[in-house]
């Protein structure tokens, strides 16, 4: 024999009310604390956002490092190129003595590229650090179209 749904949903009832008994019971012998402080809780609600913007801030650093590398790697072609063809030459000279002057500017090229070179590591690691630490950029609003 079923049971009727009336005498179940009474039944329910009164265990749930037994519960919430029980539990007050239990809340005033025991009292619970809270799992977490109030600035707990605050401090962890900012870690998403404080994760994201140190990610953001390392990117963007990383990014403007690896540019620079490449702006020095420029320089330093230059800086070779730039003594390589410092060749004197005169309508005077022969056509011997210029090619003896070849090696010393392709030397001279060289010197100045490796010394131009060895500047590149603190220029990095100084970029990085100068965009680490700015204070991001603000996005510019967009202007209004005069139509």
């Amino acid at each position: 024999m079923a049971d009727n749904p009336i005498s179940l949903a009474a039944e329910n009832a009164a265990l749930k009310a037994r519960i919430d008994e029980l539990q007050a019971e239990l809340n005033a012998k025991n009292p619970v604390e809270p799992i977490a402080t109030p600035d707990t809780v605050k401090i962890a609600r900012a870690i998403p956002g404080r994760a994201l913007d140190q990610f953001t801030r390392i990117t963007r650093a990383a990014m403007a490092a690896s540019l620079e590398e490449l702006k020095v790697g420029v320089e330093v072609v230059d800086q070779f190129a730039e003594g390589a063809s410092e060749l004197t030459s005169s309508p005077s000279e022969s056509f011997a003595s210029l090619l003896a002057s070849v090696p010393r500017s392709i030397i001279t090229g060289v010197v100045k590229a490796v010394d131009h070179a060895l500047d590149a590591p603190s220029r990095t690691i100084g970029k990085f650090y100068n965009t680490y630490t700015a204070p991001p950029a603000q996005a510019v609003p967009p202007k209004a179209s005069t139509n």
